[in-house]
């Protein structure tokens, strides 16, 4: 295993220092976002709490974005510069004894207690620490640092994963159940799954170990996607919470999680597969949740999108409801009529 050190917080008692009062959900804290610029009084900032995690610190708020490290969230709150933050910290002894691994390459195939057989030979770590061909990638694709650590992305060299950027998909407690992952070369098959050959939970959903608990998604909208990419995505552009299934075909106990929610918009490919997948949830979601269409233009995915492109699209499926695309039938049957986006240049054009 190799290894690069860094220093990393206690985060409860950072967080108690700070007099930020927050609630724990699994390795996540959430709180009122507690950057002086943004006043709430819900929660929507959270803060990870794994002191075996790369990411243990690293908090993301899904109102105004604010996001970073121990150091950024004391110079936010405190008013400090970079090097005064890390003095207080140092002073109020908030430091975890010891350090964490910034890169660590896993060379034996884990099983794990939910049987779930993990890849060998992955790399993780801070974004600037990955090797150049995939760093190069990522940011083409518009992944950032805060994210990479977030949700522990990771990728690998060689081995059976070989050629891929990796998006594990783990429970509120940071358990792995599957994952999705990439190919950032070229490779004839693009995508890659944990099959059930290797111990996979079918109901597993990438972004489901940072959402709320249950009884605080009240008024919550979940973005639906098919891919790990398309969902950080509508995460940059201000999607809160996160919801991609790996594919065009939800499995049944993917749906009994789903049905969990309020809202769920799905921001699925503009192809024929896209619509299907947003049909099927309907029909068999609808008549309990709100499912809602987000018009990413035909022949697109939302990854293809700019940053305000996908903000865009994102705020008229959240604020539309039910009644500006839908009609009733002659039989009293409630119809959706779908509009027709199309990307020209940089402009989105509605029909």
């Amino acid at each position: 295993m190799s290894a690069q050190n860094r220093q990393s917080a206690d985060v409860p008692r950072l967080l108690d220092a700070l007099g930020i009062r927050y609630r724990t959900h699994g390795h996540e804290l959430w709180a009122p976002c507690p950057h002086p610029d943004h006043k709430e009084t819900r929660p929507s900032w959270s803060i990870s709490h794994n002191p075996q995690s790369p990411g243990n610190g690293s908090h993301h708020c899904f109102g105004c974005a604010f996001n970073g490290g121990p150091v950024d969230l004391v110079m936010a709150v405190r008013g400090l510069s970079m090097g005064g933050s890390r003095a207080w910290i140092t002073d109020n002894g908030l430091w975890l004894k010891g350090s964490l691994p910034l890169a660590v390459s896993f060379e034996i195939t884990k099983l794990l207690s939910n049987r779930l057989r993990i890849p060998s030979k992955l790399l993780s770590g801070p974004l600037n620490a990955w090797v150049t061909p995939v760093r190069k990638y990522a940011l083409q694709r518009g992944l950032t640092d805060a994210q990479c650590l977030r949700w522990d992305i990771c990728y690998a060299i060689d081995g059976a994963m070989g050629g891929r950027i990796v998006f594990p998909v783990k429970d509120e407690n940071e358990e792995w159940l599957g994952w999705h992952a990439r190919t950032f070369c070229k490779q004839d098959k693009r995508y890659k799954n944990a099959s059930e050959a290797d111990g996979y939970d079918p109901g597993a959903i990438f972004g489901m170990r940072h959402w709320p608990p249950y009884d605080a998604r009240a008024g919550l909208s979940l973005v639906l996607t098919e891919g790990a990419l398309d969902a950080l995505a509508c995460e940059r552009a201000g999607a809160r919470f996160l919801a991609a299934i790996g594919g065009s075909e939800p499995h049944a106990r993917q749906l009994l999680k789903l049905q969990q929610w309020d809202r769920i918009l799905v921001a699925t490919d503009g192809d024929h597969a896209g619509d299907r997948m947003f049909e099927t949830l309907r029909g068999l979601l609808g008549r309990k949740v709100d499912i809602r269409r987000v018009e990413i233009p035909r022949d697109c995915d939302a990854a293809e999108l700019t940053r305000d492109q996908l903000r865009e699209l994102l705020w008229q499926a959240e604020g539309s409801g039910r009644s500006p695309n839908e009609a009733r039938s002659t039989s009293g049957r409630v119809v959706r009529r779908r509009r027709v986006v199309t990307l020209q240049g940089n402009q989105l054009t509605q029909k």
